[in-house]
């Protein structure tokens, strides 16, 4: 008769269990899908922002070189502007010269023709029959030969000296135009390069705006990268194996690094950045999968904000009885659900760009304790 009391108190509390646990599922299956809708409105944003900030700085680059190219175009209009205003102000000095070297000659010839006027009524024949004798004669006719000459050259360099003065004006006027026309050039350089500069300024408010948001995001990763050690210290009471060697490289066929561990210049940001991990890229290659680097049990496999998808591999203690874990993010797809036991070479999942991620590689963490640690020093 006890017995089957008993055997009916079981039954009654089965029955009692069964729609619980079924509203439960329920619930879990509804908070799940929600969850997922999330993170892909989240990974839009991020993949959204991220390519913002890639392309803000690419055109900040672009007109940065247009700065400078417009400013090298700007530096040899005034180098050229420097040199024809130097050659206008030596032919200018010239100009002056030639004009008192004119005046000059012109006052000399007056003279003359004032001279010439005043003995108008002695004829040059006079002059030569005046001699008192034939030598007298040959002075007197070499003296009137010189003064002929003489006129004749003073005539011809006041003609050389008006011609080489009109051609330095024409000269002046052509260096004084091409002034003006160098400088209107860098005037239209100056405003071209004064908008190039609003431009870029315009860019460079909207980038420090997004690369503030990136800053939020990296310090949600920062956050996250902690949640997961102490995830992992919490749940990596599992696997109690003992590896004493090194772990398989995670990528087969792929052992480029793109960022190593520790500090480096973050590829959006620009500026200096501790990275917990490795990027292992694959050529922008689709469909590669990462693989277990050692034998172990699924202890995480789900998606994480900046990390995107991924998957955590409690591999057991090293050699000094210190709990050893292996994290893949950024995964396309996850092939591993928690509590799955893999074995080295099993393909975990496919190598993607998912949370924030600057293109198609594998961020791979090995921690001891749940604290990051070069993966370099334990994968082959």
């Amino acid at each position: 008769m006890k017995k089957k009391i008993i055997s009916i108190m079981v039954a009654c509390l089965i029955l009692m269990t069964i729609p619980v646990h079924a509203t439960s599922v329920n619930k879990l299956q509804d908070d799940l899908k929600s969850n997922q809708k999330t993170q892909a409105e989240t990974q839009k944003k991020i993949d959204a922002n991220k390519a913002s900030v890639e392309e803000l700085r690419s055109e900040i680059t672009k007109l940065d070189n247009d700065i400078k190219k417009v400013e090298n175009e700007i530096l040899k209009i005034q180098t050229n502007i420097n040199n024809t205003q130097k050659v206008l102000d030596e032919v200018a000095i010239e100009l002056e010269k030639a004009v008192l070297e004119k005046e000059e000659q012109k006052a000399t010839l007056d003279e003359r023709l004032r001279v010439m006027y005043m003995y108008s009524d002695t004829s040059v024949f006079e002059i030569l029959f005046s001699a008192s004798n034939f030598s007298d004669l040959i002075t007197k006719i070499d003296a009137v030969k010189t003064i002929a000459d003489y006129d004749q050259k003073v005539f011809e360099k006041l003609e050389e000296m008006e011609k080489e003065i009109n051609a330095k004006k024409q000269k002046i006027e052509i260096k004084k135009q091409d002034l003006l026309r160098l400088k209107k050039d860098s005037e239209s350089k100056k405003t071209s390069l004064n908008q190039v500069k609003v431009t870029r300024n315009d860019y460079m408010a909207v980038l420090k705006q997004n690369t503030q948001k990136l800053e939020s995001e990296l310090n949600q990763l920062a956050a996250e990268s902690n949640s997961i050690k102490n995830k992992i210290q919490s749940l990596q009471t599992i696997n109690t194996n003992i590896n004493k060697g090194v772990y398989r490289w995670p990528v087969p066929g792929h052992t480029s690094v793109s960022s190593p561990y520790g500090n480096r210049i973050h590829p959006i940001l620009g500026y200096n950045k501790f990275h917990s991990g490795i990027d292992i890229p694959t050529g922008r290659r689709r469909g590669v999968n990462a693989i277990a680097v050692g034998n172990g049990e699924v202890i995480q496999s789900t998606y994480s904000g900046g990390y995107g998808n991924m998957v955590t591999i409690d591999l057991g203690l090293d050699g000094n009885g210190n709990k050893v874990s292996a994290v893949y993010a950024h995964l396309a797809k996850r092939y591993v659900g928690v509590g799955k036991k893999v074995s080295v070479g099993e393909a975990i999942g496919e190598v993607g760009t998912t949370g924030m991620s600057t293109g198609i590689h594998l961020h791979f963490e090995i921690r001891i304790n749940g604290e990051t640690r070069n993966p370099l020093s334990y994968v082959r």
